[in-house]
């Protein structure tokens, strides 16, 4: 069975051009991916999630191949230097508003998942330069609120797992949050796809990207960033035409949550996938893509 999302990923990866600037004077990594028309029809700007790096939103870029787009690592991710300051959200929506004003693109649309959509949301809400905004699988609620997914036990041995890294030595503890066993457990429980080669790839990407962070420190602070904010708490400053892709068995964030979301923001279109979870981008991204292009060329009108 041909495995779609790794031949888009191979397509956009051809394309890439690496490239860094300097942000607040600490090293940012980015691709660009150029458009394969002779006329793009606009700018993009791509956001990770946690844990992650700018290959988990190939797949995406090379299905949306009439845009030219550009997606970094996040500070501490990849090949981006940590930030001095504390990973937090407001840190990284200072470093996302300081970084498009920077790049080739100006007023580019911004395309986030999972916790790169916490980071947007809160660079849209300060002013950043975005003409619009597209949110997969939103974080809409806390995970300690979240009855339908991630429960609280859930939460409880995360944290605690967090707690006991961080009270380790340096090495030991860093050891631990790099291993293996814990990120294909959860690779396995977001994974919704029916599809066993595409399973096995999904659970190959989260092994071989999902510890792509610096030090101890980054993986601490960034999860905690992650729980401690939502896009929700945002929405009512956020001014651009939006549009949230949501999973019907999300297990990060309930459907409700994002469907609520949908409600709070000023302009907003929603459109639900059966049968996915959180993966958007590995397990639909075709899909994806063409609800994007749909999306913004509706806009164009």
């Amino acid at each position: 069975m041909t495995n779609q999302t790794a031949e888009l990923m191979l397509l956009a990866r051809l394309r890439a051009e690496a490239k860094t600037v300097s942000i607040n004077g600490t090293k940012t990594a980015y691709w660009i991916y150029p458009a394969t028309t002779a006329k793009p029809l606009g700018q993009i700007v791509f956001v990770h999630g946690y844990r992650g790096n700018h290959h988990g939103l190939e797949a995406i870029a090379g299905a949306v191949d009439n845009y030219d787009l550009i997606i970094p690592d996040l500070p501490g991710f990849g090949d981006s230097d940590s930030l001095v300051a504390r990973h937090s959200i407001a840190n990284y929506a200072k470093w996302l508003v300081e970084f498009v004003n920077k790049i080739e693109f100006k007023h580019p649309i911004v395309l986030a998942h999972s916790f790169g959509t916490i980071v947007t949301a809160a660079a849209a809400a300060s002013g950043l330069d975005a003409s619009a905004l597209i949110l997969l699988n939103p974080v809409a609620a806390q995970a300690d609120k979240n009855r339908a997914g991630i429960t609280a036990l859930q939460m409880w041995i995360v944290n605690t797992f967090l707690k006991f890294t961080g009270a380790l030595p340096e090495k030991l503890g860093l050891a631990l949050l790099r291993n293996p066993l814990p990120v294909l457990l959860l690779s396995a429980v977001m994974a919704k796809t029916k599809n066993r080669e595409l399973r096995r790839f999904i659970h190959k990407q989260h092994w071989d990207n999902f510890s792509d962070f610096k030090d101890r420190r980054v993986a601490i602070e960034g999860y905690e960033a992650s729980v401690s904010m939502t896009v929700t708490q945002f929405a009512k400053d956020i001014k651009q035409p939006t549009l949230l892709i949501a999973g019907r068995q999300d297990d990060v964030t309930p459907l409700p949550a994002q469907e609520k979301l949908a409600t709070i923001l000023s302009d907003c279109k929603i459109f639900v996938i059966e049968g996915l979870g959180h993966l958007t981008h590995y397990e639909v991204p075709a899909q994806t893509g063409d609800l994007v292009k749909e999306f913004l060329a509706n806009l164009s009108k």
